[in-house]
């Protein structure tokens, strides 16, 4: 195959990347004229850079002074547990400046399309659609508001979320097991949001094959599902036990906790429980809804809007070519 059919073949894979540039380019350069116009702020932009520079250069491992008042070890991992950020030490050590952090955030957010790319061509079997939930992913303002605001290692999920769930789709289980720990490593509430997509994916199997699946002795997808759910059960209990192994002290844990988050409906607590009381509680969690209802409503017009579009089915249709034989209809690929 020559250069030029290399380039057509992988045209769709070409036009993301260079949506990628320019969606890195752009991001990097208004968040520096935002940090450089003195409108960043110590939560959560100078908290990370003391955090790498004092691991890097200060000798003090996640060592930052902002909440000494309620941490007073200064150890960030008393507030989330993500070693996730040690991926980006090496990056931080060739330029110690926050503007690496800005830059390492805008690339990483948009990285996040690649695996969107092969997943939704997994399931659509489309190229063009692929690539066009990818632009509407870049120009999400969901996606474009969390890179505005200065760096948090949260970064990460998008990426790993769609390579697990690609990698999942695919069985490619060591590549599947190393996102999936990457994941978790970027803050130790993330092992709901594993759970309960490992286990939509349990679900979609059906009792009968599931049960049929598992009384396989080869590795497969259900047992894959059910060892990645113990495993990220078992991460979480680890995580939370060395978080709590820090001191914190004991008049700012109610802040410490965001135990006033839920007050609308009542609730203080571990928000592990939270589901839990809101069965009990349906009343007050219908009442919470009702509470700045036109502020809530404004905010799920804008978040989901750009993601409003024609089914699958239809878009799919106007990516392919009328056919008029059925030895010329195109193949669908896997559904959900």
């Amino acid at each position: 195959m020559s250069f030029k059919d290399t380039l057509i073949d992988r045209k769709y894979e070409l036009a993301l990347f260079f949506c990628i540039i320019v969606y890195t380019t752009l991001f990097t350069f208004f968040t520096y004229m935002k940090h450089y116009s003195f409108s960043s702020f110590a939560w959560d932009l100078g908290v990370f850079n003391q955090v790498f520079y004092s691991s890097i250069y200060g000798g003090k491992p996640f060592y930052y002074t902002a909440e000494l008042y309620l941490n007073p070890q200064g150890n960030y991992f008393t507030i989330h547990f993500s070693p996730i950020l040690l991926l980006l030490f090496p990056f931080y050590a060739l330029v110690p400046s926050p503007s690496t952090l800005l830059f390492l955030k805008s690339l990483i957010l948009s990285l996040a399309a690649f695996p969107l790319f092969y997943l939704m061509r997994e399931l659509t079997s489309s190229e063009k659609v692929s690539l066009a939930v990818c632009i509407v992913y870049l120009l999400h303002p969901g996606v474009q508001g969390a890179n505005w605001f200065d760096f948090q290692p949260q970064v990460f999920l998008p990426l790993l979320i769609f390579s697990v769930y690609y990698l999942l789709l695919k069985g490619r289980w060591l590549l599947f097991s190393v996102s999936t720990l990457l994941a978790l490593s970027v803050e130790e509430h993330v092992f709901s949001i594993l759970i309960l997509l490992f286990l939509s994916q349990l679900a979609l199997k059906g009792a009968s094959p599931l049960i049929a699946s598992l009384r396989e002795r080869k590795l497969n997808e259900p047992k894959v599902l059910l060892l990645s759910i113990l495993a990220c059960a078992v991460f979480y209990y680890y995580a939370s036990r060395y978080i709590r192994s820090f001191p914190i002290r004991h008049e700012f844990r109610g802040f410490y906790e965001a135990s006033s988050v839920f007050n609308v409906i009542g609730f203080e607590g571990n928000t592990l429980l939270l589901p839990i009381y809101v069965l009990r509680h349906l009343d007050r969690a219908f009442m919470s809804l009702i509470h700045d209802f036109s502020l809530k409503f404004l905010y799920v017009l804008f978040l989901l809007a750009p993601s409003c579009s024609p089914r699958w089915e239809a878009v799919s249709r106007l990516s392919t070519p009328s056919c008029s034989s059925p030895s010329s209809y195109p193949t669908t690929g896997r559904t959900t």
